[in-house]
């Protein structure tokens, strides 16, 4: 059965991977639309408009999904990848999230309208750094 869920794992890895990068290759408008869509939805939820349409809050949506999404990626890395480096799995994922987060944000300078932002992977990292600590082995 453990053979399976590392299979399992690893696909689910790369299948989150491949999320990351589609939505990385959205252009800035269309990012920003995914985020009003949020923002339109926590807006008909909270009957608050005007505040869930400042930019601060726009933001803070936006840094929030980086971390979500890093945090779901370091959870696969560290259950697919500690059973192959059980004494240094916390390491090993760590840096497999900081370097696809590094990656990412390159993408994103070929990416119509977006830009490498430092503190994203930052962000990222403590996302996937949080995911690892919580689900390591």
């Amino acid at each position: 059965m453990k053979k399976y869920s590392k299979v399992f794992y690893s696909i689910a890895l790369i299948i989150w991977m491949s999320i990351i990068f589609y939505n990385s290759s959205l252009s800035a408008s269309d990012s920003m639309t995914n985020t009003f869509f949020i923002t339109d939805w926590l807006s008909s939820i909270f009957k608050q408009a005007i505040f869930i349409k400042s930019e601060w809050f726009v933001t803070l949506i936006r840094k929030t999904a980086h971390f979500v999404e890093y945090f779901i990626l370091g959870f696969l890395a560290v259950k697919s990848h500690g059973s192959f480096y059980k004494k240094y799995s916390i390491l090993v994922s760590l840096l497999f999230c900081i370097s696809y987060a590094f990656t990412d944000e390159i993408h994103q300078l070929f990416v119509s309208g977006r830009a490498f932002m430092l503190l994203d992977v930052f962000i990222d990292s403590i996302g996937a750094l949080s995911a690892i600590l919580l689900f390591r082995k």
